[in-house]
Order: C-alpha cells, then sequence, then structure tokens
C-alpha cells in the first residue's frame, strides 16, 4: 500500500512541476499582438514581455537595468508617431520624452 502512495505522490509532483513550467513559459513569452489587433510598434517589443493592448493603454512587464521585470503602462496617443521604448523597466516615448504633461489653468 506504501508503495502505491510513493506512485501517487511521483505522478501529483510530477504534474505539478509540468504545469509550474508551462506557466512561467506563460510569463516569460515573447511579446504578441492581441486577439485581432497589433501591438504599436516599437523598440520596447525586443526586451518587454507579455504586452498587451487594452484600448489605447499599452501595458507590459520590461527588465531594468538589473534585470529585475518592472510592470508598466503607457497611453499610446502620448506617443503619436514617436518610437515606445523600454526606459529601465518602463515604457516611455523616445524623441521628446514621456507623456506629455498636462497643460496649467489659464488665469481667469
Amino acid at each position: 500500500m506504501s508503495r502505491l502512495r510513493l506512485l501517487a505522490a511521483a505522478g501529483v509532483l510530477a504534474s505539478v512541476s509540468v504545469s509550474a513550467g508551462a506557466m512561467a513559459q506563460q510569463h516569460t513569452s515573447p511579446t504578441r499582438p492581441p486577439p485581432g489587433g497589433q501591438l504599436p510598434a516599437g523598440s520596447y517589443q525586443q526586451t518587454c514581455r507579455g504586452a498587451n493592448l487594452n484600448g489605447n493603454m499599452l501595458s507590459a512587464q520590461c527588465p531594468n537595468r538589473r534585470g529585475a521585470p518592472v510592470f508598466s503602462s503607457i497611453d499610446t496617443n502620448s506617443c503619436r508617431g514617436r518610437d515606445i521604448a523600454n526606459d529601465d523597466g518602463y515604457l516611455r516615448c523616445n524623441g521628446g520624452g514621456g507623456p506629455r504633461p498636462p497643460e496649467p489653468p489659464r488665469p481667469v
């Protein structure tokens, strides 16, 4: 009976190991376009993983200079034709900085 338990435990461990490997593979998969759409062009695609476009918001996990993953999002409208890049783990617009700051209130 203990042999049967040992075999069952080994089967469970093998199953968990395969599942964990598949999950790790899924989280580190390269950037792919979302179903029915295309991701915006940019150099971020060379280093960032798991990019997702929801409306105008682009989200991805990008490595910083130390290699640690950073989750970042950017409104693609703020880049308007500029390169979207990985800047130390954060998505930024190249060629003119990041998103434009809001305009100051006008005097009345």
